[in-house]
C-alpha cells in the first residue's frame, strides 16, 4: 500500500435529513490501493456516506477530496468513482459483454480497445466463456462478478461497494469474499465497502472503520479492533464478548457480586466505581481446580447451562452463581469427541488471561 497523499479525504462532514442527522462531524483518510470496510448497524451512516463520495448526495458540511481535488459541486458523471449496489443493476436486455462495455462506449473509447479491455475483465473475474450470456442466465454469484467487472473495466481511482455480497446465501457469500480480496489485490485499486457483517469486513479490509449513530467509534485494523476496541460499542458490535458488571477498586481490582476478585491490565482515568468487564469465549479455558492458577490469570467458578456442538467448535453456556451468562468457545481436534465429558449441570472453573479482560465504565 502506497504512503501517497489519500486518494480520499472526508474533512469534518455533516449530513442531515429532515433535520435528523446522519452523518456527524466524520473525517476519514482512505490511502490509495486500500480497502476499507465501513462496518456499521443499521442507521450508522455507512450507505450516506458512499452516497456522498459518489455525489448522489451533497454534503451540509465539510469537504470530500477526491486524488486531492474538492468534489463541491462536481456530479456523479464527473467524479472518478464507480459503485457496485447490492442489486448488481445490470442491463436485462444486454449481453454480459455488452454490460461491461457500456460505460467504455459511452466514453466513446475505440472497439478494438472495448474488446481488449472487457475480455481482460471478464478474465480478472473469472467469467471468460460468458461474454455471450444474459443475465438471466447467470446466478448471483455471477452476476455480482459481471457488476464488478463493468465498475472495473472504467479505471475509476476508486471503487464503492454497497453491500453487495448481501442478496447472496452464506455459501455463495463466503467465497465471493475471497473472489472480492483476490480482485483488490490484482487490480490495486481503492476500494471502500459498505457492510453491516463484521466477518465480511475483517475478511476484506486493510483497514475497518466502525460506525455508529453518524460518527466512527474507531478505525483500524481488523487485529487493532478485535483485540483493542475503543469502547464497548465496539467490542460488542465486532465478534461476540462476554459481559459482567464488577466495582473497580482503587487498587485496580475488579469486585464481582459474589466476592470473587478479578485483575485487569491497568485502567487510564479510571476512578474506584461500577464498571463492566468484557472477555471474548474464546478466550476462556477450563481449568482443573487441583491446579494452583499461573501468574496473569484470571479464575471464576460458574455452572454449565448447555454444551452446543458447532462443528469444528463446542460452544458452552455457562452461568455465575449470581445467574450472569457466560459462553465459551472450544476448537476441537480433528480426531476428538464432540462434548469430552461435558454435560450440562456440571460445575466448572473458567479461567482467561488478565490480558484479555476488557474494562469500560459502565453507562
Amino acid at each position: 500500500m502506497s504512503d501517497a497523499s489519500p486518494d480520499l479525504e472526508l474533512i469534518g462532514i455533516d449530513k442531515a435529513f429532515a433535520g435528523a442527522p446522519v452523518v456527524r462531524d466524520m473525517s476519514l483518510a482512505v490511502r490509495p490501493g486500500e480497502f476499507l470496510a465501513l462496518l456499521g448497524p443499521s442507521g450508522s451512516g455507512k450507505s450516506t456516506l458512499l452516497k456522498l463520495i459518489a455525489g448522489f448526495e451533497a454534503p451540509d458540511r465539510g469537504v470530500v477530496r477526491l486524488q486531492g481535488q474538492d468534489m463541491a459541486g462536481v456530479p456523479p458523471w464527473r467524479r472518478n468513482v464507480n459503485t457496485v449496489f447490492q442489486s448488481y443493476a445490470l442491463f436485462p436486455h444486454m449481453t454480459v459483454f455488452d454490460n461491461i462495455a457500456y460505460g467504455l462506449r459511452r466514453k466513446g473509447v475505440a472497439k478494438p480497445e472495448i474488446a481488449r479491455r472487457v475480455a481482460a475483465m471478464l478474465r480478472l473475474v473469472a467469467l471468460e466463456d460468458f461474454g455471450p450470456r444474459m443475465p438471466e442466465t447467470l446466478s448471483g454469484g455471477e452476476q455480482q462478478r459481471v457488476a464488478m467487472a463493468r465498475a472495473l473495466v472504467n479505471r475509476p481511482a476508486v471503487l464503492l461497494l454497497d453491500e453487495p455480497l448481501s442478496a447472496l446465501d452464506l455459501k455463495i457469500r463466503r467465497r465471493m469474499q475471497l473472489e472480492l480480496k483476490r480482485i483488490h489485490q490484482e487490480v490495486g485499486t481503492t476500494f471502500i465497502h459498505v457492510t453491516h457483517d463484521q466477518e465480511e469486513a475483517l475478511v476484506l479490509a486493510d483497514r475497518i472503520a466502525v460506525l455508529r449513530a453518524g460518527r466512527c467509534e474507531q478505525i483500524g485494523s481488523g487485529e487493532a479492533i478485535y483485540g483493542a476496541p475503543a469502547s464497548r460499542f465496539v467490542a460488542d458490535f465486532i465478534g461476540q464478548t462476554n459481559w459482567l458488571v464488577a466495582t473497580y477498586g482503587a487498587a485496580g481490582g475488579l469486585l464481582l457480586p459474589d466476592g470473587t476478585v478479578l485483575r485487569a491490565p491497568p485502567q487510564k482515568g479510571f476512578v474506584a466505581g461500577r464498571v463492566e468487564l468484557g472477555v471474548r469465549p474464546e478466550r476462556i479455558g477450563l481449568a482443573d481446580p487441583a491446579t494452583p492458577p499461573a501468574p496473569g490469570v484470571n479464575r471464576l467458578p460458574a455452572r454449565l447451562r448447555k454444551v452446543i456442538f458447532e462443528g469444528p467448535s463446542l460452544l458452552l453456556e455457562a452461568e455465575t452463581a449470581w445467574q450472569a451468562p457466560l459462553a465459551i468457545r472450544r476448537q476441537l481436534a480433528a480426531a476428538g469427541p464432540p462434548a469430552p465429558g461435558l454435560v450440562p449441570g456440571d460445575a466448572v472453573l473458567l479461567e482467561w488471561e488478565v490480558a484479555s479482560t476488557m474494562v469500560f465504565a459502565a453507562g
